[in-house]
């Protein structure tokens, strides 16, 4: 998942921002490698680690669209769970939880 997540969208439907014309995409990740969560003893102990990130595309046709998300990884060493907030002009913030597995040994 980790490979992936900095090259594709979370909650975007397939096709709905497809276009043949220039676009601008961008995505962000930053890894805090513990600075959060170790200040908390017990969580310190699990060796969780917390990240934030950013997608955003732009296409002529339908304008912007962003997702934020936070997420929490190395849980049990193999588990990612990233809380995922989607926002396009036409809708609502939207949230969403993504659960997913690193298969990386």
């Amino acid at each position: 998942m980790r490979d992936e997540s900095l090259s594709s969208f979370n909650s975007l439907e397939y096709y709905k921002y497809s276009t043949r014309k220039p676009f601008f995409e961008a995505h962000y990740e930053h890894h805090f490698d513990g600075w959060l969560v170790n200040k908390l003893p017990l969580i310190k102990k699990l060796k969780f680690q917390t990240l934030v990130g950013l997608n955003f595309l732009y296409t002529e046709e339908n304008k912007d669209y962003t997702e934020l998300f936070f997420g929490i990884e190395n849980i049990f060493n193999m588990f990612r769970i990233d809380f995922v907030g989607r926002y396009r002009q036409e809708d609502k913030f939207s949230p969403q939880l993504k659960i997913g597995l690193d298969l990386d040994f």
